[in-house]
């Protein structure tokens, strides 16, 4: 009996766990728990920052004198983009699990995506508009 030899090594791009080897529903559900985790990780801090109140008013002033430096703009963008694309992803999970709209679970993906990406961009107009210049409202 032959035995075929392997021309080049197999490695962890070959596999379906590498990101270039994911398909819509991969991404979905990957997407789905990113941002779900970073919300929850947003809540904590917020609850970190709104017990800040509970050491006097001078802290709580502190805290949101901190929390309102520039730097925080960027971050309160990728917020946006979480909650957006988070709530969005979930009606389309819930009308998958009703039963709606399967056989077009992949448009309903992309349009979810578009619409997060539309409305980060709106508000990251508004968000950053101050930094930039005073562009914006």
């Amino acid at each position: 009996m032959r035995r075929s030899r392997c021309t080049r090594e197999v490695g962890y791009r070959d596999s379906d766990a590498w990101p270039g080897q994911f398909k819509v529903g991969t991404w979905a559900f990957v997407l789905h728990r990113i941002s779900g985790l970073a919300l929850v990780l947003f809540v904590f801090i917020h609850l970190a920052a709104m017990a800040s109140a509970l050491r006097g008013q001078d802290a709580f002033d502190r805290t949101m004198a901190f929390l309102h430096r520039p730097v925080f703009r960027p971050l309160e963008v990728a917020l946006l983009a979480a909650l957006l694309f988070h709530g969005l992803n979930g009606l389309r999970i819930i009308l998958l699990d009703l039963g709606v709209g399967f056989r077009y679970q992949k448009h309903m993906f992309w349009a979810a995506f578009a619409l997060a990406a539309a409305g980060t961009l709106t508000g990251a107009w508004y968000l950053l508009a101050p930094l930039i210049g005073g562009m914006g409202r």
